[in-house]
């Protein structure tokens, strides 16, 4: 039941069958220490590695390749990783992609005189378990020596559990989901919360530093995915030839962002609001 004097929460969305467009990632940087730098120890001595990186991208749906698969350009090896900047586009379009689309991504390295070596393997589903298609910046753990593991699930997961990611990963999730509108936003009270992340992140940061593991052996991948106007949910519609045999059913084009108003699942995501941003920030800090 609706509150007096209050305004019914509206979610604007699209669905996926309506994008006609064709599936991009970008790929950003791989960070941590490669294989081939592991004896390295002294960061001002440089390196005399020749090598290169460079990713695979494909996606897939139940062990199929879904089209053809994209990759990067070379990138020179350094100590503290590679970077790319680079977006891969697919020839399959959104509205195409099955529910269990996943990407996986294989990160291979050559030097002169060598056969390319894998160095590992990552895999994302591209959907999330409630139908949304994911967006914006990806942390993607890469799994070394191992190619990416196309199985539902898969044995290469790309995405910790948050209750695993510790103090710090558990405020990005938060950062992310009001970056996208899924937390309101409250202006004086999103200042405060922001300047607290950012405090615990450099303090974070310093640590690390101190305890000399600022250049993890363990990789990761950064991926960014595009953003869209609204969320993208998944959805595969009839064929005209079965929606046609439904008893009053009428076939018609949806144009433009749907809208749901006063749902259940809307009216709890509606009870998000900063507060989760500052109960997460003040636990963290009276924990360090």
């Amino acid at each position: 039941m609706a509150l007096r004097g209050k305004t019914p929460t509206t979610f604007n969305f699209y669905l996926s069958c309506d994008i006609n467009q064709q599936v991009k990632v970008r790929v950003s940087d791989l960070q941590g220490r490669l294989p081939s730098f592991r004896e390295v120890y002294d960061l001002d001595v440089p390196s005399t590695s020749t090598s290169a990186v460079y990713v695979v991208a494909r996606l897939t749906a139940g062990k199929d390749l879904l089209g053809l698969e994209a990759r990067t350009t070379y990138s020179d090896s350094a100590v503290s990783g590679c970077i790319w900047g680079e977006w891969l586009t697919f020839c399959v379009k959104y509205r195409d992609l099955p529910h269990d689309t996943q990407l996986s991504l294989a990160v291979w390295e050559v030097s002169e005189g060598s056969p390319p070596l894998m160095v590992g393997g990552t895999t994302m589903p591209l959907f999330s378990q409630k139908g949304r298609l994911k967006s914006g910046p990806q942390r993607l753990r890469v799994w070394e020596g191992r190619p990416p593991c196309t199985a539902w699930p898969s044995t290469t997961p790309g995405k910790v559990p948050l209750s695993q990611r510790g103090r710090i990963g558990r405020l990005e999730h938060l950062v992310k989901m009001y970056n996208r509108g899924d937390i309101p936003q409250v202006d004086w009270l999103d200042a405060l919360t922001m300047g607290e992340i950012r405090h615990l992140q450099q303090q974070h940061a310093e640590l690390q530093q101190a305890a000399g593991t600022s250049l993890p052996d363990s990789l990761t991948l950064v991926a960014d995915l595009p953003a869209f106007p609204h969320a993208v949910l998944y959805h595969q519609p009839l064929s005209y030839t079965a929606a046609t045999q439904l008893p009053g059913t009428t076939i018609g084009t949806a144009v433009g962002p749907t809208t749901l108003a006063g749902t259940p699942a809307m009216k709890r995501s509606a009870e998000l609001s900063a507060g989760a941003l500052v109960a997460a920030a003040a636990a963290a800090g009276g924990d360090r």
